[in-house]
């Protein structure tokens, strides 16, 4: 869009005259920082700001987030949460004698947050009754819960919540000897208003 002048506040203040052209912007990044933030960074443009502008799912467009400043040019999204689809787009604006002019939007960026199920490595007998279990870690969670039965096919009891991602094994004493044990465990995000999880992983079994 092209308008002309300007007025103090615009970085376009000192055209009084000629005609200018909005620069648009275009992405840098963007990323899955967690399953509950969205990082998006894009190029830096000579304007007053930018506006972000998601949908969730089918459904319209809507403007989260106006940042003024020309060195704004980075915004974390935490109000995503897994299951849904997320589409963004971006425009700059400029405002001139009373008025705010808009430049054309950026392509869009579309993510659905999946929590994948988590992989278990294995399932390790150890001395004095104590197996151990492994599993492949997921960045993007906040934890794990690990169940566990004593039958391939019966009911699992929720026996062990692991509060960090990065912890990858724990060891289960509660055990007897003898026994056949069957594990599965399933990875977990929450925030302030809700927890989801994944879907469970295979089952691994050992008999000490």
């Amino acid at each position: 869009m092209k308008l002309k002048g300007g007025n103090k506040n615009s970085p376009y203040s000192d055209i009084k005259s000629a005609d200018f052209t909005i620069p648009a912007t275009a992405w840098k990044d963007f990323k899955i920082k967690n399953y509950r933030t969205i990082q998006l960074s894009w190029k830096k443009k000579s304007v007053d700001g930018y506006k972000i502008y998601r949908k969730t799912g089918k459904g319209k467009y809507r403007c989260i987030k106006t940042l003024s400043g020309k060195s704004s040019t980075s915004f974390k999204d935490t109000s995503v949460k897994p299951g849904k689809t997320y589409t963004y787009r971006i425009r700059g604006y400029i405002s001139a004698k009373g008025k705010t002019y808009y430049s054309s939007y950026t392509p869009i960026q579309k993510t659905k947050l999946k929590m994948e199920a988590p992989k278990i490595k294995k399932a390790t007998v150890l001395k004095k009754k104590k197996i151990r279990l492994t599993w492949k870690r997921d960045s993007k969670a906040d934890g794990y819960y690990i169940y566990r039965s004593t039958s391939q096919k019966g009911s699992y009891k929720k026996v062990k919540t692991i509060t960090k991602n990065k912890t990858i094994k724990w060891t289960d004493t509660d055990i007897k000897r003898g026994k056949t044990y069957y594990y599965k465990i399933r990875s977990y995000t929450k925030s302030s208003a809700w927890t989801k999880s994944s879907g469970y992983s295979a089952v691994v079994s050992a008999k000490p």
